[in-house]
């Protein structure tokens, strides 16, 4: 029964870990290519472009949803593979990347119920203080989507990072892919004040990088397993 359940859990992480890189691989290209456009412009000619394509909008705010629970997923798998010896300084890179994820969870609860909302009233009042409430609201949300957000998931993942050099697990080529990720996240963190909106384009290619370190690392976490076997 040992056996069998050991089998399970390592099957299980394969399909997390790769169904995450699928997930990611996704969610990339709804924002590049939907929430991106959504991000641009005038208001009303954002809510014009989101009524037009609701649907796709909508799904394009949950797969990042999704995406973002499958990542914290990766990283509670990690938490407890990675060497022991290390599991309080992974826990807090875990719980950095947790804040970072509930303050995204937050912005993209606001973006679909909040937003929409208030778009429409101001399509339908032309009130200007609308505008000027939307534009403050954009003001205070703009920050935390390209600074702080990215900001904790590289110091999560920098800190994972660095546990894994110390490590005996996964693939001495893993580390600095790992180590090219999040300098990559950081990185557009900091450059965002320079480029603005096109920093999106900068994160997407990390995240991209991200996608077959996410496969490939799936084959490493069934080896330690057949090690903790």
């Amino acid at each position: 029964m040992k056996h069998v359940s050991a089998g399970v859990r390592k099957h299980w992480f394969l399909w997390v870990f790769r169904g995450s890189a699928l997930l990611h691989f996704v969610t990339v290209l709804f924002v590049m290519f939907v929430l991106f456009q959504l991000s641009q412009g005038p208001w009303l000619k954002r809510f014009r472009f989101m009524q037009a394509n609701e649907v796709l909008v909508t799904v394009s705010w949950i797969s990042i949803l999704i995406a973002v629970l499958s990542i914290l997923a990766v990283f509670t798998i990690l938490l407890f593979t990675l060497d022991r010896q290390y599991r309080v300084i992974l826990q807090w890179g875990w719980f950095i990347h947790l804040t970072g994820s509930l303050s995204l969870f937050i912005h993209v609860f606001i973006q679909m119920f909040v937003y929409p909302l208030l778009m429409k009233m101001a399509w339908e009042t032309t009130n200007p203080l609308l505008f000027h409430h939307l534009d403050d609201w954009e003001h205070l949300l703009v920050p935390v989507i390209s600074v702080f957000v990215p900001s904790c998931w590289a110091v999560g993942g920098l800190i994972y990072t660095a546990v894994m050099f110390q490590s005996s697990g996964p693939s001495r080529w893993l580390h600095w892919w790992s180590l090219l990720v999040w300098g990559m996240v950081l990185t557009g963190a900091v450059l965002v004040r320079w480029i603005g909106s096109a920093v999106v384009f900068w994160q997407g290619a990390a995240i991209l990088l991200f996608v077959p370190w996410l496969w490939y690392a799936a084959e490493d976490m069934n080896l330690i397993g057949n090690e903790m076997d």
